[in-house]
């Protein structure tokens, strides 16, 4: 099963399509983010997929901003950096996702944990928060090389995932195809030059 990471949706759902201010959406980006990835901090989203899904979010809700000397506010005239990642409660949703490979399950095993939680409250919204930046993408066949999809993670969501997929066949296939069919043509003009 593939799935991708959209903080950013998730944080917008949350606060009622982004009823916030520009740095409690900067947080809430980062925590959702970062609970996905091996370790809790907001260096771990540099140079991936999620810091552009970051920067896509800070940019949309600068939009609703006042201007600032008549121009929209963007990242450019804002100077806004990446929120610390705070651990203050368990990020429970991303690991039971990876382990069980379904959200609603881990969704309601999430909850579950919570109510040992000293924050339940807190700890039941980030469950809320983590399930709903998940987006189950569904594959054909040939796109998950030549492997049935088996109803269960193939492997978690990590940095490495993002940059360099496990998967590249799609680019291999044609670019073989061209090189049999350069060699096909330079084999039948061998023969025909030496049976002339």
């Amino acid at each position: 099963m593939k799935y991708t990471i959209n903080p950013c949706e998730a944080c917008w759902k949350s606060y009622k399509n982004g009823d916030c201010g520009l740095n409690e959406l900067n947080s809430c980006v980062v925590d959702v983010a970062t609970a996905f990835t091996n370790a809790p901090s907001n260096n771990s989203m540099r140079g991936t997929l999620l810091e552009t899904n970051w920067k896509e979010c800070m940019e949309n809700k600068m939009r609703e901003l006042p201007t600032k000397a008549g121009k929209e506010r963007n990242l450019c005239n804002l100077r806004l950096n990446l929120a610390p990642s705070w651990v203050d409660t368990p990020h429970y949703f991303p690991s039971l996702f990876h382990k069980t490979g379904d959200v609603s399950k881990a969704h309601e095993m999430c909850h579950k944990e919570c109510e040992k939680d000293n924050l339940t409250m807190t700890c039941k919204k980030k469950c809320d928060r983590d399930r709903d930046a998940v987006s189950i993408k569904r594959v054909r066949f040939a796109d998950s090389c030549f492997e049935k999809d088996k109803g269960v993670l193939e492997e978690p969501c990590t940095l490495e995932n993002y940059n360099n997929p496990p998967c590249k066949i799609e680019l291999a296939l044609p670019i073989l195809l061209i090189l049999l069919l350069i060699a096909g043509i330079t084999l039948c003009k061998y023969i025909r030059n030496k049976h002339e």
